[in-house]
Order: C-alpha cells, then structure tokens, then sequence
C-alpha cells in the first residue's frame, strides 16, 4: 500500500508503509516526537495512560506487525515528516494511532495523506469501524481533519477518558 501525490503547494508527499530497517528506525524517530509532544502539550504521559502503549512503544515492529495493524510513514519532499498507525483492537474494529506530522511538514496536505492511507489500510485489513483518542483544545487542527473525513463522537473504549481531561474518542464506519 503506498500512495503519493504532489502537494498542491510546498514538497511532493508519499505515504508507504514501514518495512525496511531504516524506515522503521524512522517510525520510532518520529513516534518519539510525538510522544514528547503529548507529554508537554497535553500532559500525557502515553507509556502510563495509554492502553497498549508499552507493549507498541517497546516493539513498533511487532506491535504493527500485518494482521495486527499497519504502522504507514508519510514522507514530504523525499524526508520522513509523519506517521499513522492502525491497530487491529478486535477483528473488526481499528484503532487510528500516532497520527503525527512535524512541524515543518504541516500544511502541504500530509497529514490528509496519511488519514486516507490508514482508512484505506484499515480496510485492507478487515475493519468495519476505526476508533481514535484525541485531545480537544490541543488537536483542533486534526479533530477537523477527522471531522471531515466522517469521524463522529462514539462511546469511549479505553480509560483515557477518566485521566486527561477532554480526550474526545471518535469512530467511523467503514462499510
């Protein structure tokens, strides 16, 4: 599964998944940021509050590992910018995790890219319906983006919720 498109202004952007041995060095790379990101914005310390944040932060690999899930890289301009994982939580339903693009590589449509590559691959994978967590006030930027794509409020499936204030939990279906 890989798609690529030129941006309509700024850098060239393609969507692959993980698969080489660099890529995935990228992957933690860039899961990293976000994780950094999320500890300091939102106050989220992932690897606590996170369901199955240990097990996917120790092994990306094994944690995105087909069945499973799919982790996808979002490159712009040739340069790894962003990231999305699709994790396979039952065997119909996804969950869309680690949507992440660098501050530098906003704005030229990757993170778009990388919402339509994990839906696509969501489906690839059997998913009738993908979830996701998101943080109202800081996110507002991709809570549109989500809201665009058809995501609406669905009951929580996790303990975040109950932890950090103003986690939104959205679904979509994919039938």
């Amino acid at each position: 599964m890989s798609a690529s498109r030129p941006a309509s202004t700024g850098p060239a952007i393609r969507v692959s998944p993980a698969a080489s041995e660099s890529e995935w060095l990228d992957a933690r790379r860039l899961t990293g940021e976000l994780i950094a990101w999320l500890a300091e914005a939102v106050a989220l310390d992932a690897r606590t509050h996170q369901h199955d944040s240990n097990e996917e932060l120790d092994s990306l690999r094994d944690f995105y590992q087909p069945p499973a899930g799919r982790f996808l890289l979002g490159y712009a301009g040739g340069k790894p910018a962003g990231t999305s994982g699709i994790h396979m939580m039952t065997a119909d339903t996804a969950e869309l995790r680690r949507v992440w693009v660098t501050p530098g590589a906003r704005g030229n449509g990757l993170a778009p890219a990388l919402l339509e590559a994990a839906i696509a691959t969501a489906r690839e994978l059997g998913a009738r319906r993908m979830w996701l967590e998101t943080a109202a006030g800081h996110m507002e930027t991709a809570i549109a983006m989500y809201r665009r794509a058809g995501f609406r409020e669905v009951a929580p499936y996790s303990s975040l919720p109950e932890t950090i204030p103003n986690i939104l939990t959205l679904g979509l279906e994919l039938e």
